[in-house]
């Protein structure tokens, strides 16, 4: 397999304060460095991402539909627990169960004695609109933690993805938590069958 890899490192700081708007910047400069970088079409481009990361990719194939320029979008969209909430009553239900068994993103909200509200109307602002709204968009695989509060937005992207007519996979790890196939350190067996998938998504056509 032959391919270009470019890394891309951010600051979540927007996520976490009531002003994200630095991160509005974020697509446009995705969408120069990949084309200006690569020596490949844009539609043999795959984005592979994490997290808040996730709801970046999400962001630039919004930003590279609403420019209506013949910017083709990525191949692929492969995204690991995208930080994405919605503010419906059964996402809510959802999301209240599963914070008990979450261990790091409620963990971590609280470690960082975050005002709970405040995140949860930012990130509302910020995410909801990436979850509703697929049309146009290329082929996307999820990824998933059943133990982790995001995995409330699974029905939503299943949804949003029917609706829109994109083939798409749903990979959810059992017991598993935000991100587990990228958390560093010892091996373990979901961790290793999640790697497997990707790569085998990365290489198909």
């Amino acid at each position: 397999l032959k391919s270009e890899i470019i890394h891309i490192f951010f600051s979540s700081r927007g996520f976490e304060t009531q002003s994200p708007s630095h991160l509005a910047t974020v697509p446009p400069s995705l969408l120069l460095l990949t084309s200006k970088s690569s020596k490949r079409p844009s539609e043999r481009i795959c984005i592979l991402s994490y997290s808040s990361g996730a709801c970046l990719a999400l962001a630039l194939s919004h930003f590279i539909r609403e420019q209506r320029k013949k910017i083709p979008q990525p191949e692929k969209l492969i995204l690991c627990s995208p930080g994405t909430i919605t503010n419906d009553q059964e996402w809510n239900k959802r999301a209240t169960s599963l914070a008990r068994k979450d261990v790091l993103v409620v963990t971590h909200s609280e470690h960082n004695r975050t005002d709970l509200e405040t995140r949860r109307r930012t990130y509302l602002m910020v995410s909801e609109p990436l979850v509703k709204e697929l049309r146009g968009f290329s082929q996307m695989s999820f990824l998933f933690g059943a133990d982790e509060l995001l995995a409330a937005s699974i029905p939503n992207f299943k949804e949003a993805c029917r609706r829109a007519g994109i083939p798409f996979t749903m990979t959810v790890g059992e017991e598993m938590c935000h991100c587990y196939p990228f958390i560093p350190g010892p091996d373990f067996p979901e961790k290793r069958s999640a790697m497997k998938k990707i790569v085998e998504q990365i290489k198909t056509d």
